[in-house]
Order: C-alpha cells, then sequence, then structure tokens
C-alpha cells in the first residue's frame, strides 16, 4: 500500500506547495492536496486528489475541511503549505478544539502516523521515552540548584 500526504495551504501565490507534489509523487507517495479554489498548487498535475477550501473561510470551516480530508485520505502526514497552514496546525495539536480533544488525545497514545506508516514506531517510543527521561533529569537538577540557594 503507498503511503498517502496531504498538503494543506492556504496561500493562493505560494511556490513551494505547487512544486511539493512533483518530489512527494516522484518518492512513491499519494499527494492529497487541501487549498483555496484559486491557489496556485492546484494547477499541478502531480497531486491524485484536490480538495478545495470555501471562499472566505472560517477557522471553524478550515477545521472541518481538514478533518473531513484526513478521514477520507488517512495520511500518513500531513504538510503545511504555508506559514498561515503551520500556525495552524500548531495552534489545532496544541489546543484542538473541544470535539478534537479525544481524537488528539488517542494519536498522541498510539504515536503519530507517519511512525506507524513506515514502521518506525519502536524508534519513535524509545525517542519519547529518552525525551522524557531527559525533562525528568532537568526538572530534578532544577529543584535541587533552587534548594541549595
Amino acid at each position: 500500500m503507498t503511503p498517502s500526504l496531504l498538503i494543506v495551504t492556504m496561500g493562493t501565490d505560494a511556490v513551494a506547495p505547487a512544486r511539493m507534489p512533483y518530489e512527494l509523487s516522484s518518492a512513491g507517495f499519494n499527494v492529497t492536496l487541501l487549498a483555496p479554489r484559486d491557489a496556485l498548487a492546484t494547477h499541478t498535475a502531480f497531486v491524485d486528489k484536490i480538495g478545495y477550501f470555501p471562499p472566505d473561510v472560517t477557522l471553524y470551516q478550515w477545521v472541518q475541511a481538514v478533518a473531513g480530508a484526513v478521514r477520507a485520505v488517512r495520511p500518513a502526514l500531513i504538510l503545511p503549505g504555508d506559514d498561515v497552514a503551520v500556525r495552524t496546525l500548531m495552534q489545532l495539536a496544541l489546543r484542538p478544539p473541544e470535539g478534537l480533544r479525544s481524537d488528539v488525545r488517542d494519536e498522541r497514545r498510539r504515536g503519530p502516523p507517519f511512525a506507524r506508516a513506515t514502521g518506525e514506531l519502536d524508534r519513535f517510543d524509545r525517542q519519547v521515552a529518552t525525551l522524557r527521561r531527559r525533562e525528568a533529569r532537568g526538572r530534578a537538577y532544577c529543584r535541587r540548584r533552587r534548594r541549595r540557594t
């Protein structure tokens, strides 16, 4: 099964989301694009599916469109195509809306989709465990330093 990727962009004149599909499809991915109807990226021939945001999209509609694309495509990875998409996807990951909270919690427990799709889940789990140990050591060190002063 070929892994699929979802590129999300809000920019209409951004060049990067227009060029990414070529490289990604050459690497063997099924590429899906979610963008405004008049975006430059929608004219590339290297996407397998294209989804469009409604005109004058609100944040709620944006989240619903991304969630619908994720349900339809089941991508291994979501790639932001511009700065607005990066900021919005990061905001969703850090503070998801109420309806998405249980999905995000379940996803964090299972690991990221790209780790499952590429068979790297064990490596990802080890990296997360290492980061948690380092964080705990750092906190313990800070507590010891506070006690000394």
